[in-house]
């Protein structure tokens, strides 16, 4: 019996020009990465006058200095370094597949994201709410996903890390760096930090079994996107979908821990159901 993700470490996929990001530059590229989220939520704050609560955004002013604007530098931080790489092949595919049945972690991500969407109150924020909202989502998406599922996991493979260790070690990352928002939020961000370290795995084992990065990004903008939905708008208010999100982690958690044992497979092994 194959133990989940226990598989040999196998070599990432190599361009000849290819370059490597040692543990080190990669851990300071995430400081980087973190600053510019942080500081420039901060100071579009101040430049656009508003004061808005974490997770809150009672205006589209918010929503731009919370989300848009910090995020779409960190996302053209993270653009520059992957080019200068030469790592976009290695980051946006993924050759370690999983069994098929994993595809109920994605599936479970999806269904709960799309009940969870605060239809109501979108419908009451207009479209400029909701077209700034998308974007925003799907810009968190597409940038802890290339940052946490693309440039950590590329830079800890390259060091010959064991899977197992890389999946473990990139989720806790990307929990980690949540610790930040006890600048904002208060004590509460260290339960946050557990929370999205579990969901960092299931965004993990979603590159896993579609072997691309595009997946992960889209299904995280999506469950990003119902969280902030009831957090919009000057009644928004997100608290019970924050509930329903660790319910969602929990019922994932606990199908992998049964099935643990029949999670990965290696290369030269077919993909069974």
């Amino acid at each position: 019996m194959i133990r989940v993700l226990d598989t040999a470490p196998m070599p990432a996929s190599e361009s000849p020009r290819r370059k490597h990001l040692g543990i080190g530059l990669m851990l300071v590229l995430v400081v980087v990465y973190l600053v510019i989220l942080q500081g420039g939520g901060f100071g579009l704050s101040e430049v656009l006058d508003v004061d808005a609560e974490y997770g809150s955004f009672p205006t589209e002013k918010a929503l731009v200095a919370g989300i848009v604007g910090p995020v779409a530098v960190s996302v053209l931080l993270l653009v520059v370094v992957v080019s200068l790489l030469r790592w976009w092949p290695t980051v946006m595919r993924d050759d370690r597949p999983v069994r098929r049945w994993v595809w109920f972690v994605p599936g479970v991500l999806v269904v709960s994201s799309l009940l969870v969407i605060d239809y109501p109150n979108l419908a009451d924020a207009g479209l400029g709410f909701l077209v700034l909202l998308a974007g925003g989502s799907l810009l968190v998406g597409f940038g802890e996903e290339l940052m946490f599922r693309g440039v950590a996991v590329t830079s800890m493979r390259d060091t010959g890390m064991a899977e197992t260790r890389v999946a473990l070690w990139s989720s806790l990352l990307f929990g980690g760096v949540h610790i930040t928002n006890i600048i904002t939020e208060g004590p509460s961000a260290i339960a946050q930090v557990l929370v999205v370290s579990v969901a960092g795995f299931f965004f993990y084992l979603t590159l896993r079994v579609s072997g691309t990065l595009v997946l992960p990004m889209l299904v995280h903008g999506l469950w990003d996107f119902a969280q902030f939905s009831g957090s919009i708008g000057p009644e928004g208010d997100g608290s019970a979908r924050v509930v329903i999100a660790i319910l969602a982690d929990l019922v994932l958690a606990i199908v992998l821990l049964v099935r643990r044992h029949s999670i990965g497979v290696a290369l030269e092994e077919p993909t069974a159901a």
